[in-house]
């Protein structure tokens, strides 16, 4: 038996060595890789596509002396009958005076090994999308709410949990983590970017031990091929407003660079519930941004920095309106600098092979109060990580090794309690990935983290995807993660009450997550469209949770395999005709921990949500488009409260309630003009603050949010382009 094992294995190894066609598509002229070119087989009529660096491997034809073929948009084809060389080198077309265009998809699920979607440029502008927190209203890759009523905090989840569990990396680099975890999704504007990838499950054990759910890559727009000029702006009926200038410069062939500018300012009171508390805090963000692209042959260096002000101030009006110091206030003023680089080099005739190294430095600083009780928080952050890639004999069997350090200072002061912790994580990690006929895939990987504060951490990870037909993908993924918990900015709704806190000794948190899914994607004439189903169970060895079940105290603790989350969902994209999109979402979570001795759900988490979308776009370069989005959710349970005047004790579940967002946009050549509205249906929850006419007593909580606190809003904006 044994014998006959390690035949089969000889003999797959010694047949993929010589049944696949490796190459490295490129310009003539510039030597860059070119994406996307399609290569393929004349008579086997069998291909792929080359990757984002112009990186193929094609299996070998089944028909003896075939032709292959590689073709790209905007070059001439090349056609080759023997002799395949490492590089194929296409000539590029002139196109004098035509124009074209597509409808591009607002949001792509991957054929990826593990389960990830995109959401495209398109995507980001079918609504206002001021920052990151307001780019998944209309996909439901993630969902978004508030945390409390004072400060405007958005938080994210994914399969059901906190966004805590979910890394959000800048192209690769660790980003907002630790203290910009607090309000770092508005840290990020929206026309910065080109894309933001959401995966689900553990991932790639090159990006780091921190992934729990999944992750959310941001990809910002790149400078080598970027617009010229971008311009933005926003106002909205409260009182927002927005500017945004980007521009690219092309010093020669290999140097190019970009300037990122934001700014936002909201200065109008709100109180639309008559609390006697702005609905949302007043505002102001200065955001600059630089970054440097060069490109030489196999080389490739990207280097840039990044400075933030974010300054924000709520509470009671009457504080603001009749400068009465007695009054509750709230106010915070961040400063954040980040310096980031990545350099990659491919090995020239050997395409697979690749050496890449990167690393980002981040000094993040917020201090304010809320209320009687200060805040302070600093953190000093740097990582390098640096990864080699090659083939085991062949391209069918390739493997990723490196190693990383991650240097990390956080501490917060909040009232009379501070939490502070130092480390030092140096770590190694090994990636195996074995494909087979385009059909089979496989990433194993493992790695090893030794960290300064809570010890040896070893983190194996999986992923499998397997394609009966070229419609069909069945994906599997699991594995185990670590995160290091910053107790305050992890928990930002429990600043906005008087609880008293008492904090347990302070453990990693670990989970394990396992899931899988199906997607099937459809083509017939001009109708497209994709189905995807999956579930992911998650399952935490320990987890610091807030308790925050007794009235008047929130205790932080670690709760040891007690804790668990149940996430399934569907999604359902339709072009019926070109131009036509329609997207279907349907989820359910049931999320568990203990608390006190008890299994719950977590509170504030709808069980389920459902969401609708339809866009459509008219014909030509001056086009009309029409957005509209209806999203249902569900019922969430609600800690119990008691109402210090009436002594009427809180429903257990919040209702079910929907959300209606519109937009229509007009494109006159380089401008466009767009108008929308969120929260259509004027659905608010009513009196969200606890004791609201007493800010200072111990009943005071600002916490119990499940709903918007302010309703309908109208927005209107402009972009101005030159490519």
């Amino acid at each position: 038996m044994i014998k006959k094992i390690v035949f089969i294995l000889v003999y797959i190894l010694a047949t993929q060595s010589f049944a696949q066609v490796v190459g490295h598509v490129k310009d003539s002229e510039s030597k860059k890789g070119i994406p996307f070119a399609n290569i393929y087989w004349k008579l086997d009529k069998t291909g792929v596509y080359s990757d984002t660096l112009g990186i193929f491997h094609l299996t070998a034809s089944s028909v003896p002396n075939d032709t292959l073929i590689i073709s790209a948009v905007g070059y001439e084809g090349l056609t080759m009958s023997s002799n395949f060389p490492n590089e194929f080198f296409l000539k590029s077309i002139s196109l004098r005076g035509a124009v074209i265009t597509s409808s591009q998809a607002t949001m792509v699920h991957q054929d990826a090994v593990g389960i990830q979607s995109v959401i495209t440029e398109a995507g980001l502008q079918k609504s206002a999308c001021c920052n990151l927190a307001e780019a998944f209203e209309t996909n439901g890759a993630v969902d978004v709410s508030f945390s409390d009523a004072i400060s405007g905090v958005k938080q994210v989840r994914l399969l059901g949990l906190d966004g805590k569990y979910v890394p959000i990396t800048f192209e690769g680099l660790p980003h907002l983590r630790g203290l910009s975890s607090l309000y770092g999704l508005g840290y990020i504007p929206g026309p910065f970017l080109e894309s933001i990838m959401v995966s689900k499950g553990p991932g790639s054990v090159t990006l780091g031990n921190e992934s729990m759910t999944g992750q959310i890559n941001v990809e910002f727009k790149k400078p080598r091929d970027m617009e010229k000029l971008y311009l933005n702006g926003y106002l909205n009926m409260m009182g927002r407003a927005e500017l945004n200038i980007i521009s690219s410069h092309k010093i020669n062939n290999n140097w190019s660079t970009a300037i990122f500018g934001h700014g936002n300012v909201f200065r109008l009171a709100n109180d639309r519930n008559k609390d006697g508390f702005l609905d949302l805090p007043f505002a102001h963000q200065a955001n600059i941004q630089n970054r440097w692209y060069y490109e030489e042959g196999n080389v490739e260096f990207q280097v840039g920095a990044k400075y933030l002000y974010d300054g924000k101030q709520g509470g009671q009006a009457d504080y603001f309106r009749n400068k009465n110091a007695n009054a509750y206030n709230f106010n915070l003023n961040t400063h954040r600098a980040e310096a980031w680089f990545k350099n990659g080099y491919l090995f020239t005739g050997k395409p697979f092979r690749s050496f890449a190294w990167m690393g980002t430095f981040a000094y993040h600083d917020q201090k304010g109060n809320y209320g009687n009780r200060g805040y302070d928080g600093r953190q000093r952050t740097g990582y390098i990580n640096a990864i080699f890639q090659d083939k085991i004999v062949h391209t069918a069997h390739m493997y990723k090794v490196g190693a990383s350090f991650m240097f990390d200072r956080v501490s917060e002061t909040f009232g009379d309690k501070n939490v502070y912790r130092e480390e030092y994580i140096p770590g190694v990690f090994a990636e195996y990935k074995f494909t087979h006929l385009e059909k089979f895939w496989l990433i194993a990987g493992m790695r090893y983290d030794y960290n300064s504060k809570f010890g040896h951490q070893a983190t194996p990870r999986l992923q499998i995807r397997y394609s009966p037909t070229k419609d069909l993908a069945i994906k599997l993924t699991g594995g185990r993660g670590y995160r290091s918990p910053s107790v305050f900015s992890d928990n930002a709704s429990v600043l906005v009450s008087n609880r008293i806190i008492t904090v347990d000794n302070i453990k990693a948190e670990v989970s394990w997550n396992g899931g899988g899914g199906l997607l099937y994607k459809f083509s017939k004439g001009k109708v497209n469209g994709s189905l995807g189903v999956d579930y992911f169970y998650t399952w935490f060895e320990n987890q610091l949770i807030a308790n925050m079940e007794t009235q008047g105290l929130v205790s932080f603790q670690n709760v040891q395999g007690a804790s668990s989350s149940h996430a399934v969902q569907m999604d359902f994209m339709l072009e019926p005709v070109s131009r036509l999109q329609f997207h279907l979402n349907a989820k359910y979570n049931r999320v568990m921990a203990d608390y006190n001795g008890v299994q719950k759900l977590v509170p504030f988490i709808p069980e389920w949500r459902g969401l609708f979308n339809v866009s459509y776009k008219t014909r030509g370069a001056n086009y009309w488009a029409f957005d509209f989005t209806v999203q249902v959710n569900g019922p969430a349970r609600l800690p119990k409260t008691q109402d210090p005047i009436l002594g009427t004790e809180s429903r257990e579940k919040s209702p079910v309630y929907p959300l209606l967002f519109a937009q229509v946009s007009k494109k006159i050549k380089r401008w466009e003009i767009y108008i929308g509205g969120e929260n259509l249906t004027d659905y608010r929850q009513k009196n969200p603050i606890i004791s609201a006419a007493n800010p200072f007593s111990p009943q005071f909580d600002a916490s119990q949010v499940w709903a918007p606190i302010f309703g309908v809003m109208a927005y209107g904006g402009f972009r101005y382009i030159i490519k």
